[in-house]
């Protein structure tokens, strides 16, 4: 084998497993409670993010959302210019905060991630929802959040189109 290539065999096999992937945007072998820890240091600065274009300034999401009538939602930078791309960038994180009102944040945080080496028949996002700061329920493969999601493009649903009418 030629000297040159032999040195980047080494390299080509940790490329092609994973080993040197890029954490934002890869599952690259860790478990859901690693994924967890990143993802909850990654939106720990989600209010300095952009509201969806069509949702600046909006606090508000059409009654009958299982995430409740007012609703803050932000969008990771490397998602922000492509939001409603099918399918979205990897490494782009949705957050959801529930409010009981406007400015008023009721303690439930709902996030997705998409990343490299998920199910892409499940959009190849990573879920999760926090209530008071404590996990509710976390994975690739949320079957509460995928019922509604699927009908989205690229499983994002309200953050592409323009918010409901306020609540009176």
């Amino acid at each position: 084998m030629n000297p040159t290539v032999q040195h980047l065999v080494p390299l080509l096999v940790a490329l092609h497993t994973g080993a040197c992937a890029d954490p934002a945007t890869s599952v690259a072998g860790r478990s859901d409670d690693e994924l967890v820890a990143d993802l909850l240091a990654r939106i720990a600065d989600d209010h300095t993010w952009d509201q969806p274009p069509a949702w600046e300034g909006t606090p508000w999401i059409t009654a009958g959302s299982p995430h409740g009538t007012w609703v803050d939602i932000r969008v990771h930078p490397i998602g922000a210019d492509v939001l409603g791309r099918d399918p979205m960038p990897y490494g782009t994180v949705l957050t959801k905060t529930q409010l009981d009102a406007p400015d008023a944040p009721s303690g439930v945080v709902n996030a997705m991630w998409k990343l490299r080496g998920l199910d892409r028949d499940d959009g190849a996002w990573f879920w999760a929802q926090w209530v008071d700061d404590r996990l509710e329920t976390a994975g690739p493969a949320v079957h509460e959040c995928l019922g509604c999601h699927r009908s989205g493009a690229d499983f994002i649903r309200s953050a592409v189109d323009a918010p409901g009418v306020p609540p009176a």
